[in-house]
């Protein structure tokens, strides 16, 4: 559990962990780096199972790093500070993993929590699935940093999450972990994605630095991806959705460019997603041909 200034939140999360059915299990609190009384908190409540290290600020994926090399078990889950496991999670998803043996990473439903109301996230069956046609068919991601299992193993084969990058790293790793072995999908809820966040707690919709964001960062992936044309399309997907935050930026506009131009967005027009790729497209150079008519009119 990565953790970094969350006292409204943590809580929760926490005694969710304590509260499973499942007792064979060690929980690493990873502290990066809080300064407002989050790692005391996680303290009072926790018992001979729980671990907390602490270091400065390195971000998410650092930080989880750092708990799976202080992880003794095989296998590992992870639970971000502001979201919460069912008290069954741990007790049914590794009886999953022990009926799906083939797989290196086994993920759940979850719920998406959000203005008080909850709703399914994922409508995929159960079994084993193939990442990037999973992903194209919903609108949520079909596998969470929250609702996963996976061996340690293969964790360390893929090279873990990578610490450069602090938005979309999750994504970023389950990229390299369905290249690389097989998945699974048990098709009932188990976590909760809290969305009812205080923007000052989150990462998420912000404009982290391009040198900390998957989208600026994906370049490295291009080679293991070409046995998987599929895999290819859904990391352009999220790149153009991601981008186009970027692009309307005056700040980070030409970098966000650079990075639009790599996409062979022509190869996705007969796409069933097609307009959900385009759309942010039309906007973005629209934008551009705004501009530069205002330039032209200014000249």
């Amino acid at each position: 559990m990565p953790l970094y200034n969350k006292v409204p939140y943590v809580k929760k999360a926490v005694e969710s962990v304590l509260a499973q059915s499942y007792k064979d299990w060690e929980l690493i609190v990873v502290d990066d780096g809080s300064k407002d009384g989050s790692p005391q908190l996680v303290l009072d409540l926790t018992d001979e199972r729980c671990h907390m290290y602490s270091q400065g600020n390195q971000g998410a994926s650092a930080a989880r790093n750092t708990g799976v090399r202080l992880a003794q078990g095989e296998l590992l889950a992870f639970l971000d500070s502001d979201d919460w496991w069912d008290e069954t999670f741990l007790t049914e998803m590794v009886a999953f993993a022990d009926s799906h043996p083939e797989a290196g990473l086994w993920a759940c439903n979850y719920w998406y929590v959000k203005t008080g109301k909850t709703r399914v996230a994922v409508h995929l069956e159960t079994g084993y699935f193939n990442y990037a046609e999973a992903y194209l068919k919903n609108k949520a991601m079909p596998v969470t940093s929250i609702s996963v299992l996976m061996r340690k193993d293969v964790f360390e084969k893929v090279g873990g999450f990578n610490p450069q990058i602090r938005m979309a790293e999750d994504f970023d790793l389950w990229v390299r972990v369905a290249l690389s072995s097989k998945m699974a999908f048990l098709n009932k809820p188990l976590a909760s994605y809290n969305q009812n966040i205080n923007p000052l707690h989150r990462m998420l919709g912000t404009l982290v630095q391009p040198e900390n964001h998957f989208a600026f960062n994906s370049d490295y992936l291009l080679p293991m991806m070409r046995c998987e044309p599929r895999m290819r399309v859904i990391v352009d997907r999220v790149k153009i959705t991601c981008l186009k935050q970027y692009y309307i930026s005056p700040k980070y506009h030409h970098k966000a460019k650079t990075e639009l131009a790599k996409i062979p967005i022509e190869d996705y027009r007969s796409e069933p997603f097609a307009r959900y790729l385009w759309q942010p497209l039309w906007f973005l150079r629209l934008k551009d041909r705004l501009e530069k008519s205002v330039a032209w009119i200014k000249a």
